[in-house]
């Protein structure tokens, strides 16, 4: 329950990285589609 609560609700005081924070604080949707096409680029082979 604690890795779903903290993938729809992430904390971003918690961030590793400090461009992803950023880019999370400033354009919620411009972070989501970077996600998403890390996940297509690195995380579906």
């Amino acid at each position: 329950m604690e890795i779903y609560s903290m993938l729809n609700d992430p904390n971003p005081e918690r961030f590793l990285n400090a461009e992803a924070t950023r880019l999370f604080m400033e354009s919620k949707e411009q972070f989501i589609q970077t996600v998403r096409q890390h996940v297509r680029l690195y995380a579906s082979k």
